[in-house]
């Protein structure tokens, strides 16, 4: 590692490759990888994830968040030469749509919009008849007309008006299973027999020019009987939230940050925004450049650890913007230069650390979100 570097996170390439290759196993080969890249790839770096997947072909389509991520992941595709197929996954008003289009931020020919309503398919169908192209699209499903999705029944009722647009190519057909994240699976169940049906009406020649998906991460090892063509792989392909999978799937990311100071205090010493405390003898403290600026929801956490040289130690005080400091007290071999670890294979694990201050184990998404400026670095064996 750069010893210049003073914070950064490292996402393990081998690692991504494993678990990608453990949902592949688990789904069978036949079914297509959508990697989910929103939230700037679940912080780990929108550039360099949809970089890294596109150059080693390890999915076969890749989903963004929003119109800008998808405007971001283009970006790199013209920096490096390699592309895959975006699917947006949030709701495009038409006219940012039209614009994007217009100003080559994002190509017609490789960008699937999703439709969340009836209105939502129309204004798009007639920004593909003004601009003479037909807009690719995935029509969101949902149990009902919610406004996150089309109801099934509207969409029962409107077959014909989907299918035989002039401005529109429906590409694909997808639905999202929320319970899919809580422990009722019967529930779950429920709501993936009534999308099939839904699926098993489709007029055969119409069903065989659509990619259908409603894998997530939870459900393609609870329930990979619906795999339908396609997976939207998200967290298992971070290693985080997916216990059912076992050691099948391993955690990506490590954040990590470089040693730059070390001083024993005072009991009274100011070390962050507030002012000194009273915390009894002297404290030995070791300075690192890295804040809530870099990782806000792991750093907002009180009982967070930080491993340096095999041992753990707490945090001296509250971390600042831009660094934090650290209470080494009695870790008399530790150095400037050292490498601090707060999160990953040689420390505690996002699962672990949710675990640690009673956050539900679904939501260790939540500690991987980092900010664009803490340097995402790839390596095979982080």
């Amino acid at each position: 590692m750069d010893r210049k570097r003073m914070a950064w996170a490292e996402l393990d390439g081998g690692r991504i490759r494993e678990n990608l290759r453990a949902v592949r196993n688990q789904l069978g080969n036949g079914t297509r990888i959508c990697a989910v890249m929103k939230a700037n790839a679940y912080g780990h770096g929108l550039r360099e994830m949809t970089a890294f997947l596109a150059e080693n072909r390890l999915a076969e389509m890749l989903a963004a968040g929003t119109l800008y991520e998808a405007a971001e992941m283009e970006k790199v595709f013209r920096r490096t030469g390699n592309s895959l197929e975006i699917l947006i996954l949030g709701f495009t008003p038409a006219e940012e749509a039209e614009a994007a289009l217009r100003e080559g931020r994002i190509r017609a020919d490789r960008t699937f919009f999703s439709v969340y309503s009836p209105e939502h398919f129309r204004e798009l169908e007639a920004l593909g008849r003004s601009i003479g192209e037909k807009i690719r699209v995935h029509l969101r499903l949902d149990e009902w007309d919610s406004g996150i999705g089309i109801g099934y029944a509207a969409f029962r009722e409107r077959k014909r008006e989907f299918f035989q647009a002039e401005g529109v190519s429906v590409r694909g057909l997808y639905g999202h299973m929320y319970t899919s994240y809580g422990e009722d699976r019967e529930a779950t169940r429920r709501e993936l027999e009534a999308f099939d049906r839904v699926v098993r009406e489709l007029d055969p020649d119409i069903r065989r020019e659509l990619i259908i998906h409603v894998q997530n991460s939870p459900l393609a090892f609870h329930f990979p009987e619906y795999a339908y063509d396609m997976a939207r792989i998200g967290t298992a392909m971070y290693g985080l939230g997916t216990r059912e999978a076992g050691d099948r799937i391993k955690p990506v990311m490590r954040v990590c940050g470089r040693i730059y100071g070390i001083r024993e205090v005072g009991a009274k010493a100011l070390l962050s925004y507030e002012s000194g405390g009273d915390a009894g003898n002297k404290r030995k403290i070791a300075r690192i450049m890295l804040g809530y600026g870099d990782c806000p929801q792991l750093l907002s956490l009180e009982k967070l650890l930080v491993r340096i040289r095999g041992k753990n130690y707490s945090l001296a005080d509250e971390p600042c913007m831009d660094q934090l400091c650290v209470d080494i007290t009695g870790g008399d071999e530790i150095r400037e230069g050292d490498t601090a670890v707060l999160m990953g294979p040689a420390g505690l694990t996002a699962s672990e650390i949710c675990e640690r201050n009673g956050v539900h184990y679904v939501h260790s998404d939540w500690m991987t979100i980092t900010t664009e400026r803490l340097e995402k670095v790839l390596t095979e064996d982080a």
